[in-house]
């Protein structure tokens, strides 16, 4: 949100400690993205278990909630429930975990993380098999 008399901008939605400064802010230019097909990843990161990308299910409560708040107009960053859902996987694929919270280990038991992303927050949990959305909620407003 641009405030031109007071000279302000209000970002939100940036994996940020707050009160980071934000040093440089430049306009998204879809030719400025480089094609998957020229991107290049290092062996020691593209062979190694660690870095792989894990699959993301959603259970049934989750996918409603999607829906739900994008039929009522409350996502702020995404055009459609398809879109939040696609970045969800995108984030949870890399096991967003600290270390101490097990990042690339099946827990064995539901034990519940969250993620908030645009207007809702995400409870998950890991299997060995992948990582699951058991549901979604509002977030709180900021």
């Amino acid at each position: 949100q641009v405030d031109l008399p007071r000279r302000c901008i209000r970002i939100r939605g940036l994996d940020l400690v707050d009160g980071t400064p934000l040093l440089d802010l430049k306009p998204y230019l879809p030719f400025d993205r480089v094609p998957e097909e020229l991107l290049r990843v290092p062996s020691w990161i593209s062979e190694n278990q660690r870095f792989r990308a894990r699959r993301v299910e959603f259970e049934a409560a989750a996918s409603r909630a999607m829906e739900d708040a994008a039929a009522d107009g409350l996502l702020g960053f995404y055009n459609s429930a398809q879109e939040l859902r696609q970045a969800v996987q995108e984030v949870l694929a890399l096991d967003i975990r600290g270390l101490h919270q097990g990042r690339g280990k099946a827990t064995g038991k539901r034990v519940p993380y969250q993620l908030r992303l645009d207007a809702l927050t995400f409870t998950f949990f890991t299997t060995a098999e992948a990582v699951v959305v058991s549901h979604a909620e509002l977030s709180e407003s900021t």
